[in-house]
């Protein structure tokens, strides 16, 4: 009888000492787990770019993005053209809040999506973010006109009246360029919103030339001029 009672005691040790080897391996593969998670979630979670915004522009583009508690990123990079093409732009010192633009250049007309990542000086991202913008060129500059003028008068005080048609899309102001009495070559930009326009004491035996102004996208960066045009004084003359 204390032989089989010493067997169970030795039993229930050696079960014993089994679990506690079999708890130790499952917290080791916790810990190996948690471990490779906590290393990897260093890698994936960088900072990556927000309040991404593009804006239009003459054969290039501007970007723009913030940077929030981004401590360890060391540069800004950006893929387009479906990855063909890339960016590389160094991070300043970084603060809690960190705003940066980027100029891209020699861009064909036509529209864009941009990739961005943050990278750390290892080389890992951060998760990406995605802005689409366009770029505008000579299709875009053939499109647009000059605004139309309805109709001018001259006064006895040598004054030009010009009464203007509507405006197309986009347009932002145009110029009138001209001579004034003192042979002076002036040139006066007038709201895109102004229906009518006065000029005093103007040469009107020289030539007044007019050319409208116009923005792609309302936050473009680059201004598109039309072809300079020769405003008619002949019905004016005739009255």
């Amino acid at each position: 009888m204390i032989v089989k009672i010493r067997y169970i005691v030795i039993l229930l040790i050696g079960l014993t000492i089994s679990s506690c080897n079999y708890i130790d391996n499952i917290f080791s593969d916790m810990d190996d787990t948690h471990k490779e998670y906590i290393e990897e979630r260093e890698t994936i979670y960088l900072s990556k770019p927000v309040d991404v915004k593009s804006y239009a522009g003459e054969g290039r583009l501007k970007l723009s993005w913030t940077i929030i508690n981004g401590y360890r990123e060391k540069s800004i990079i950006g893929y387009y053209n479906n990855g063909a093409d890339s960016f590389q732009v160094a991070t300043p010192t970084l603060s809690d809040t960190t705003k940066m633009e980027y100029i891209l250049d020699g861009l064909d007309e036509g529209d864009y999506a941009f990739n961005l990542y943050c990278k750390d000086e290892k080389a890992n991202r951060s998760i990406k973010s995605i802005v689409y913008g366009a770029v505008f060129g000579n299709r875009y500059r053939l499109q647009i006109q000059p605004r139309a003028i309805k109709n001018t008068s001259l006064d006895i005080n040598s004054s030009l009246h010009i009464e203007w048609l509507s405006y197309g899309s986009g347009a932002i102001l145009s110029e009138i360029r001209y001579f004034n009495r003192l042979g002076e070559n002036l040139t006066i930009n007038v709201p895109i919103t102004e229906n009518r326009t006065s000029i005093v004491e103007i040469d009107s035996d020289k030539e007044i030339m007019t050319r409208t102004a116009f923005l792609p996208q309302p936050a473009a960066i680059d201004t598109f001029y039309t072809e300079w045009t020769t405003v008619d004084l002949t019905a004016s003359r005739s009255r």
